[in-house]
């Protein structure tokens, strides 16, 4: 099931080939579309992947994470947080517009409404679900609600019902620790009036200070 779940932190990206495919880097393959990332053991997974040249130097980004906060926290509060989210139709993206809605006008350079999509950026062709994607609050930092349901599928995948949580200082990543896999969020922008007005994920009452490493 890990295979499948790495599918889904690919890029889909048809000008950024290198991201779309797990890269094996040492002992560990990596996934990532470059808003979230997933690092496993290859030992664990069913598999055999290989390196892809160019790929994102993953392993320093990892290593960057300088946590200012860490805390445990209970996939079921992330759990509660999404729950009762539309699911929603999943498009195939527009190969005119790669997704953007908007595409170059050849006579004059500039962007436009993409005339193959009408600017919606997708095709007609359904190829799978999710859920609406909305801003979800941990702490003081946005995160994409998609994100975070990839991220209870691998605890669920796992059979780990609790997760490590690192807030890197500067706010640059969010470090999701399970006990062998880890997944990285990038947060998203946050207005500060957004705050009261948004989901948000519980940790001050289940909140469990972790030992200085």
């Amino acid at each position: 099931m890990l295979d499948e779940i790495l599918k889904i932190y690919c890029g889909k990206d048809e000008l950024n080939h290198r991201l779309w495919r797990p890269c094996l880097i040492e002992d560990h393959v990596y996934a990532t579309d470059g808003h979230q990332l997933i690092k496993v053991p290859s030992m664990i997974l069913n598999k055999v992947y290989e390196y892809t040249p160019g790929f994102p130097n993953v392993v320093d980004l990892l290593k960057g994470v300088e946590p200012k906060d860490k805390f445990n926290l209970p996939i079921a509060n992330i759990q509660n947080a999404i729950s009762g989210l539309e699911e929603i139709d999943l498009y195939q993206d527009c190969g005119n517009c790669k997704g953007t809605g908007e595409a170059e006008c050849y006579e004059c350079g500039s962007f436009v409404v993409c005339e193959k999509c009408n600017g919606s950026g997708h095709t007609e062709e359904v190829i799978g679900k999710t859920i609406e994607s909305v801003k979800i609050v941990l702490k003081d930092l946005a995160l994409n609600s998609t994100f975070l349901r990839n991220l209870v599928k691998v605890a669920e995948d796992l059979s780990e019902d609790t997760v490590r949580v690192h807030i890197s200082s500067p706010v640059k990543a969010v470090l999701f620790k399970f006990f062998l896999v880890d997944v990285v969020i990038m947060p998203v922008r946050l207005e500060t009036e957004d705050i009261k007005s948004l989901r948000k994920i519980e940790t001050e009452a289940t909140l469990f200070p972790i030992k200085q490493e």
